[in-house]
């Protein structure tokens, strides 16, 4: 093996204890004790064209144990019966004006949705998800115990399709890089899902909502970073799954999205998460080396990664053998999203174009 091997294979081993040290960990127990009362939670949920998706979710909401919350559904300019439905099912639901200059449409509903909530607590999640009964009960009793301004918690797949099941390691590696279990904030390691965001109103008011991030091409990651920089603390819930979710319908889909994800993680990107994702591509690629120490390298990799991502969501043992594909998936799905922010492209989302 020379020098540049032994290097390569060097950075392979690394990659494999980042996964190990950071996802290995068993997630704590709360057992924190129940509230002596819980205050009212305005659930906000943004919809642009969800009529096939806002059911399944209004049903599990519906179907919370908590006592006082409500449920405001945003229907941002849809063009099918998001809003119809969404009303049958008894959301209240909040039309805002047309999208101003300026503004992404996710940031623009969340914030008239907040606008018109009587809520102590918001809950901002998304019309593809779906929660646990006792989900919101568990959330509101760790944000209130823990004295936490930002509760978000890991999202647990559903993968529906066949495909989905075999990119544990796909996921694995986009959680690794932001330590969610470690349960604090890093500078550019920041961990937060849009999907489910829970904060006090006053502080979300005080920090200037979604607004202060309202030009951003996602929005959960930069709000967590205002927390932070307005001193406030966030927490990561991770014990038993809070919610599920099937966040696209297709693999055409599945492309598009994490197309723009990644071209608003390139913006914020430091050197070292660039590392650390080498390092495990680099490890379930088997150090780029069809030599032993190679395939020992990728075959432990993989192992390790549908051992690890099953905590995820529903992957079965195609994760296993798909996890260097799923690398390769990682790669490719980088170099779309690179290629859009160097030609500087316009963003396309839910039927919308952004200039950038």
């Amino acid at each position: 093996m020379g020098l540049l091997d032994l290097v390569v294979f060097c950075l392979g081993l690394y990659g494999v204890w980042l996964l190990w040290s950071r996802m290995a960990r068993k997630a704590p127990k709360d057992g924190l004790a129940p509230l002596d009362s819980y205050p009212k939670v305005s659930i906000i949920v943004p919809a642009r064209n969800e009529q096939g998706r806002i059911a399944p979710l209004l049903h599990s909401l519906n179907k919370l144990d908590y006592k006082d919350y409500e449920v405001i559904v945003v229907d941002d300019q849809s063009i099918d019966q998001t809003a119809a439905l969404s009303a049958s099912m008894g959301a209240r639901v909040v039309s805002p004006p047309p999208l101003p200059k300026g503004w992404k449409g996710k940031q623009w509903a969340l914030v008239h949705g907040a606008k018109e909530a009587s809520g102590e607590l918001f809950l901002f999640t998304d019309a593809d998800t779906r929660h646990h009964p006792d989900s919101l009960t568990r959330a509101v009793t760790a944000l209130t115990r823990r004295r936490v301004q930002f509760l978000t918690c890991l999202p647990y797949h559903e993968n529906r399709f066949f495909w989905e099941r075999a990119l544990g390691a796909f996921h694995l590696l986009l959680l690794t890089v932001t330590q969610p279990f470690a349960n604090r904030a890093t500078k550019g390691q920041v961990f937060a899902i849009g999907q489910y965001i829970l904060m006090p109103r006053l502080f979300y008011e005080a920090v200037g909502g979604h607004q202060a991030v309202k030009d951003a091409l996602v929005e959960d990651i930069p709000l967590c970073e205002v927390v932070l920089k307005r001193g406030g603390r966030v927490y990561t819930y991770t014990d038993q799954p809070l919610f599920e979710v099937q966040m696209y319908d297709s693999f055409r889909e599945f492309l598009a999205g994490y197309r723009r994800i990644f071209r608003a993680g390139l913006a914020v990107q430091k050197p070292r998460t660039t590392l650390e994702m080498t390092a495990m591509l680099t490890a379930l690629l088997g150090a780029f080396q069809f030599e032993p120490q190679g395939i020992a390298l990728m075959g432990g990799a993989s192992f390790l990664t549908f051992l690890l991502a099953r905590r995820l969501g529903r992957f079965h043992l195609g994760s296993f053998f798909g996890a260097p594909m799923a690398a390769l998936l990682i790669v490719f799905v980088t170099g779309l999203a690179l290629y859009d922010r160097l030609r500087k492209n316009p963003l396309a989302w839910r039927q919308r174009s952004y200039e950038t």
